[in-house]
């Protein structure tokens, strides 16, 4: 539920992220050198209400996004990146009702018109609408956002929103998601979110689109390959028959991203960990543990990544992340995790 609402923020997002754009205007336009999100200056809520009256507020952590010189604006969301403050719901939201193994972003989009904003280099603040569109769990949604703009300095505006916005979550084809989560939690969800964004863009953001949040450059940081390596392991995804370490087809998106993070991280080696549920004899769980993370080795390896930096092991049920007392919780246990290795 709490990812609906995040996927609200996200809708929000894009159009501040035009604002920012057109607030500047410069001798070539003022979408002149293009705009380009300040993350650590930004920030991205939404208020989840359970069992009718406990509200409660999430966030989303990794976002970016720019308004290219043409004044198309462009928002990335990463869903893993949701942030509860507690680790089993960061879970199960990632898990259950944003399904990031398939759709591992929110995207927003919108064309910014420069006649709208060409007087706030004088105002300094003002109240603007948008027109966007939300990309969200494989649907598209247009939407309306009033926002308020700041031209903070010469090089920098502040996008925030004035009134919360609403995200249904049933329109983006995520009651199953919400009816999984009421049943591993044991509570009752509204599934509409409200979100509420303050977002900080600086001048000078060359290039005609957005790199997807998710991706890594080359070389990247060890610190940051660990982190998304987390996140993919958090996020679930890779999946195999009952009792089998054949991968499923519908394993391939989080396969992709995998390899994705690997290629970036070309220095480090990388530990594959296979863990089951407590369904079985103990030794047959450990077997099939490691046959498993051997099974997406290779199926790394297919996609180009060096056998050599791949190190293997399972853990059978010894190291379960919640306990086995559901078939949701099972679910959970029965996963692969990816560290960086030591």
């Amino acid at each position: 539920m709490r990812a609906l609402f995040r996927l609200c923020a996200t809708i929000v997002i894009l159009p501040l992220l035009a604002l920012a754009s057109i607030a500047h205007a410069q001798a070539g336009g003022p979408f002149h050198g293009g705009w380009r999100l300040d993350p650590d200056a930004s920030e991205l809520r939404f208020l989840s209400i359970k069992n009718g009256d406990t509200a409660e507020t999430s966030r989303f952590t990794t976002l970016s996004g720019l308004v290219t010189e043409q004044g198309k604006a462009q928002l990335r969301v990463l869903l893993d990146s949701v942030e509860t403050d507690i680790d089993l719901r960061n879970v199960r939201l990632r898990f259950m009702l944003f399904e990031t193994f398939l759709h591992p972003e929110a995207v927003i989009t919108a064309q910014l018109d420069a006649a709208r904003l060409a007087d706030l280099p004088t105002r300094r603040q003002k109240e603007i609408e948008l027109n966007y569109a939300l990309s969200l769990h494989g649907m598209t949604q247009s939407g309306t956002a009033r926002v308020a703009v700041t031209l903070l300095a010469e090089d920098r505006v502040q996008v925030a929103s004035v009134l919360p916005i609403p995200v249904s979550a049933t329109k983006f084809g995520m009651a199953q998601g919400i009816a999984k989560l009421e049943e591993a939690a044991e509570v009752s969800v509204v599934p509409v979110g409200v979100i509420s964004f303050s977002l900080v863009f600086e001048a000078g953001a060359p290039g005609a689109d957005v790199q997807g949040a998710a991706a890594l450059p080359a070389g990247a940081d060890p610190k940051e390959c660990s982190e998304r390596l987390d996140a993919a392991s958090r996020a679930g995804g890779i999946f195999f028959g009952p009792g089998s370490a054949r991968l499923a087809s519908k394993s391939t998106p989080a396969l992709d991203r995998v390899s994705a993070i690997a290629k970036a991280c070309a220095g480090l080696r990388i530990e594959i960990a296979g863990h089951t549920d407590s369904d079985g004899a103990a030794g047959a769980n450990l077997r099939l543990s490691r046959a498993r993370a051997d099974a997406v080795a290779r199926a790394l390896a297919d996609r180009g990544i060096d056998p050599a930096r791949l190190h293997t092991l399972g853990h059978g049920e010894s190291k379960p992340r919640v306990p086995n007392s559901s078939p949701a919780n099972k679910a959970l246990n029965r996963r692969i995790e990816f560290a960086v290795a030591q």
